[in-house]
């Protein structure tokens, strides 16, 4: 089954009766391919957004990091050299730099780092926010609960 991804402010008539389309939705919804969040949308938030690519020996441990640590937003492990993504929010550059210091550039299995912050986002992406720092590991605990 393959299902394209349409823009949420675009319309069109589909020629199919209110209950049919209430099915198809059902049918996504079993089939997870439907799903509802709430979260930060990226694109209104103040936050500044980092998006850290890097290189590493362990992904699985650094993805580990990225489900503990609050302000990592969402993690993905990719094919090719710069093997982890992670999207990462802050209020200010040196707090994204001092997270990015102490979860990534202090492990020796992390081979390579590189992070830029995003300017602009023209689309919404709605991202889990994750509020609860009790999780978190770090050494900026007390930091975290106070930003």
């Amino acid at each position: 089954m393959i299902f394209s991804l349409i823009p949420v402010h675009t319309y069109f008539p589909v020629d199919r009766s209110q209950p049919a389309i209430g099915h198809r939705v059902k049918k996504l919804e079993e089939y997870g391919l439907l799903n509802y969040q709430a979260g930060i949308n990226l694109r209104n938030s103040q936050y500044l957004i980092a998006k850290i690519q890097l290189e590493a020996k362990d992904p699985k441990a650094i993805l580990t990091i990225a489900r503990k640590c609050p302000y990592m937003l969402t993690a993905f492990k990719l094919s090719g050299l710069m093997n982890i993504n992670i999207i990462a929010y802050g209020q200010t550059t040196s707090f994204l730099e001092e997270l990015i210091n102490y979860h990534l550039r202090s492990r020796l299995d992390v081979r390579k780092i590189e992070y830029e912050f995003m300017t602009e986002i023209i689309n919404d992406i709605v991202l889990p926010l994750d509020i609860y720092y009790e999780k978190c590991e770090c050494v900026q605990t007390k930091r975290c609960e106070n930003t």
